[in-house]
């Protein structure tokens, strides 16, 4: 509704609902009823402006339950042909026909249809022109889906008791270090950790130095202890050897030899002793002939009978194939990486 009227002092154009007119008729009524109606027009438009609602509110339409009928009627409800022949739950466990109309051509709503489609054709809560089911989609087999209508008695469960503690509470511990007393976010160690300054660019490389030195030192150690292990490995065969030859025991013959023979007897055993010697030198020749010398990339190595490659300590190092060295290990290949830049 849309009232518009003019004064030499104020002009309205404004839209008014129809309980606001109502209104304010009323208002003019009772006002027309007490002083009669005023018969001038600028005058009437001013008891018009004055009667009209100030600060008015629509009264509030009253609430229409969605419901149509209660439970009770909804259960004593006769089969309707037109509506969905699928059973519905009330509130209360009690049963009713679904109020949705059915699909053309078929016995159900789209709803209950859907349903149906996914369940080999059964419903939830059954049909309401078929015996009342026990559970939902007569699965017989699953507690879980028994329906609680209102005259069924539902067996609950007992709850699991509590185990009784001893009365004694542990005391809160640190998630981070296990001790009690403070929590993960307070821990000490914690805050050493995020409280350390960070190390600088040159103290990682002066740590990353003496790790390696101390780790080349270490390998140094270890290859002394070998060599002299082999020294004295070697110096032991030496020794068999000799006394197995019989050198080793000039001091320990205790014949006594009359003093005119005593010289004579010396000659002798210097003799013996000089044979052995040469005898051993003669072998240690004959072993150095089937020993050769190679140069390996301006590197001498000493070679055997049998192509392995020795160096200067006579430690095998790799395998001559005729035109290169196979190393034993990446170690060896580094010490003759080094011993060639030293050329």
């Amino acid at each position: 509704m849309l009232l518009t009227y003019s004064m030499s002092s104020l002009e309205m154009h404004a839209k008014i609902s129809v309980a606001e007119a109502i209104q304010w008729l009323e208002n003019a009524r009772d006002s027309w009823q007490s002083g009669g109606f005023p018969e001038d027009h600028d005058e009437l438009c001013k008891v018009c402006a004055d009667l009209k609602p100030q600060d008015f509110k629509a009264p509030r339409k009253p609430r229409v339950s969605k419901g149509s009928s209660s439970v009770s009627d909804r259960c004593d409800a006769e089969y309707d042909d037109s509506k969905c022949d699928a059973a519905v739950w009330l509130k209360g466990g009690f049963r009713a026909q679904c109020s949705c109309k059915k699909v053309d051509g078929q016995f159900l709503c789209k709803r209950h249809q859907t349903e149906a489609d996914k369940h080999d054709g059964k419903v939830k809560n059954g049909f309401i022109n078929a015996e009342r089911p026990t559970h939902h989609y007569d699965d017989i087999d699953n507690e879980k889906a028994l329906i609680p209508w209102h005259d069924v008695v539902v067996e609950k469960k007992p709850k699991k008791e509590k185990k009784s503690s001893s009365g004694v509470k542990k005391p809160r511990c640190c998630g981070n270090c296990g001790q009690p007393g403070h929590t993960k976010t307070k821990c000490p160690m914690l805050t050493n950790k995020t409280n350390a300054t960070p190390l600088s660019a040159a103290q990682l490389r002066e740590m990353l130095a003496a790790a390696e030195s101390a780790e080349k030192a270490q390998e140094q150690e270890q290859e002394q202890e070998q060599e002299q292990e082999q020294e004295q490995e070697q110096e032991q065969e030496q020794e068999q050897d000799l006394e197995g030859a019989g050198v080793g025991d000039l001091d320990t013959d205790t014949t006594l030899i009359p003093d005119s023979s005593l010289k004579d007897h010396r000659e002798s055993q210097l003799e013996k002793t000089m044979s052995l010697i040469s005898n051993v030198d003669e072998q240690d020749a004959t072993d150095d002939d089937s020993v050769g010398e190679i140069d390996f990339e301006g590197v001498k190595y000493t070679i055997d009978d049998e192509n392995v490659v020795f160096d200067d300590e006579c430690d095998a190092i790799g395998t001559w194939d005729g035109s290169e060295i196979t190393f034993n290990s990446k170690k060896d290949q580094k010490i003759h990486d080094a011993a060639k830049k030293m050329l």
